[in-house]
């Protein structure tokens, strides 16, 4: 038998809803909306520890409140508060941790003011009661707007900040321990200013950061674990004069980087996919749009990856204020489009669902709404076609000439928050939805359940196809290690340095795809 040994990888095993017998396995496609009349608005879904949802957001009457709401596969509700203190609270993103709870970035705001914004970090409980709220911040304005979970069990932000080098605002990044005590702190500025949207772990250890650059362009900009700059490259669609923005940033499977952005000038306002490569340098930018409404306005926030495809999701106002998904090929072509639910709001990021799909949140009315649809873009409601079409654009790009400093940290002060149970109205916008059915081809075997130092692969002599794409991706939607095996039956995946965490394990051969879920327990 051979076995493989992947050096950046370490894995101790324990695999869940992981039955060598089993023939299926249900993933529930739904769209739900949850509101007690607070005006509810939903920034993000994503994968809980359990194989439910984490939803991020917030309540908008009589004040802002942080929101967070634990939904089961079902997407019905196992706990949700409202995280409530002096002015103002958002929360713009949730992700799981290893103990079970979880870690939700966003901002503070002192008697809704919000030229004096504080980062805030909120760290729940599994159960969604408050660990620890702490917030970071300078005498300015300074936003949390995505975290990850460190390879360290610690968390790194980014965000915005207005005081840093020189005059205006700039990316501002915090690497924290696990109980929020700051050990980096560092703010980035280039000739126009910086905000830092969205953050991915990368497979070396460090981050990828999707940046808006306050003129015309798009900033990749990779890190180290502490946030030194490795490279910092700047892209801008050719003739366009208003300020592209960039929301959500994935490394894909071939070691480069595809983001989801908008990009506007005074005749039309459109999505944009930007993929580069590993060192940053731009393979293709691609402009989408509806070539026959011009007064149309499309959006790209959310992005995954699933197999050699794209899955983006954002919002239109042709026909109606709605939220779509439209594939791409990893060449920039457009696969379909599909208009998935009337929505007054943009779909935030795009996020792995927790038992398999993709997931994303928005606002529908006045009512936060959760969206879990398939790799097919099928939630159960009707879809329809976007009229989406590539538009094409040549793009310039440079090296962003970006200053860093790590300055001294703030000390991070008790946010003193009050949780609040929150009971929503659970609504559904079309009746039927469908429990989708996902094969598991007893032609593949995985073993043990649990699992110690080695994971072990089987494929029966009816698997004839080859080579076989093997694929292991974080909570977060980052591919941790992909890697193709030719003529090989039965083989072993020695490991050795991953945190505690959700995984999800990914074999594809042929026609036939599997994709299951795993926790790492006692690394």
């Amino acid at each position: 038998m051979k076995i493989l040994d992947l050096k950046t990888i370490s894995i101790s095993i324990c695999i869940l809803l992981l039955s060598i017998n089993l023939k299926s396995q249900t993933i529930s496609l739904y769209q739900k909306t949850y509101t007690s009349g607070l005006n509810e608005i939903g920034n993000f879904a994503g994968p809980a520890n359990d194989g439910g949802l984490i939803v991020a957001g917030y309540t908008n009457v009589g004040g802002n409140d942080a929101l967070v709401i634990k939904l089961n596969p079902d997407g019905d509700v196992d706990w949700a508060y409202t995280y409530s203190g002096t002015g103002t609270q958002i929360a713009n993103v949730a992700r799981p941790t290893s103990d079970g709870g979880y870690i939700v970035v966003g901002y503070n705001a002192s008697a809704d003011n919000y030229s004096s914004r504080d980062v805030l970090l909120m760290k729940l409980n599994s159960d969604g009661t408050l660990d620890w709220a702490k917030t970071y911040g300078t005498d300015n304005s300074d936003a949390g707007y995505d975290v990850v979970v460190a390879n360290d069990g610690g968390f790194a932000v980014v965000g915005e900040t207005n005081k840093v080098i020189g005059s205006g605002g700039g990316m501002l990044f915090i690497k924290t321990d696990a109980s929020g005590n700051v050990s980096s702190y560092n703010q980035y500025r280039d000739d126009s200013g910086e905000i830092g949207k969205s953050i991915a772990k990368t497979s070396d250890g460090g981050y990828i950061v999707a940046n808006d650059d306050l003129s015309d362009y798009v900033n990749f900009m990779k890190l180290t674990s502490t946030g030194i700059i490795s490279w910092s490259k700047s892209s801008v669609a050719t003739g366009v004069f208003g300020s592209p923005s960039v929301w959500q940033v994935i490394q894909t499977s071939d070691g480069g980087y595809a983001a989801a952005a908008h990009m506007a000038d005074v005749s039309f306002s459109d999505a944009a996919v930007v993929k580069v490569n590993s060192s940053g340098v731009v393979e293709w930018w691609e402009r989408i749009g509806n070539p026959t409404v011009s007064s149309a306005e499309d959006w790209a926030f959310g992005i995954q990856q699933y197999g050699d495809e794209l899955i983006v999701s954002g919002y239109t106002n042709n026909g109606g204020p709605s939220a779509y998904v439209f594939k791409m090929d990893m060449d920039g072509n457009l696969l379909s489009s599909d208009i998935i639910s009337s929505a007054n709001r943009f779909g935030m990021y795009l996020s792995p669902g927790g038992d398999g799909g993709y997931a994303l949140a928005t606002q529908k009315g006045s009512a936060l709404m959760t969206i879990k649809m398939n790799s097919e873009v099928f939630s159960g409601c009707s879809n329809t076609d976007a009229g989406l079409s590539v538009l094409g654009d040549t793009y310039l790009e440079d090296d962003a000439p970006t200053t860093f400093e790590v300055t001294t940290a703030p000390t991070p002060a008790d946010a003193n928050l009050t949780a609040t149970p929150y009971s929503p109205t659970i609504s559904t916008p079309c009746e039927g939805l469908p429990v989708e059915e996902i094969s598991i081809n007893e032609d593949i075997i995985i073993y043990p359940n649990p699992a110690s130092e080695n994971i072990f692969i089987s494929l029966n002599n009816n698997v004839t196809e080859s080579p076989v794409l093997i694929t292991i991706i974080n909570s977060q939607g980052q591919i941790i290690s992909s890697f193709n095996l030719n003529n090989m039956k039965t083989f072993s995946i020695k490991t050795s340095s991953l945190q505690d965490g959700l995984y999800f394990l990914q074999v594809s051969f042929g026609d036939q795809f599997l994709k299951k879920k795993f926790i790492l327990e006692n690394n």
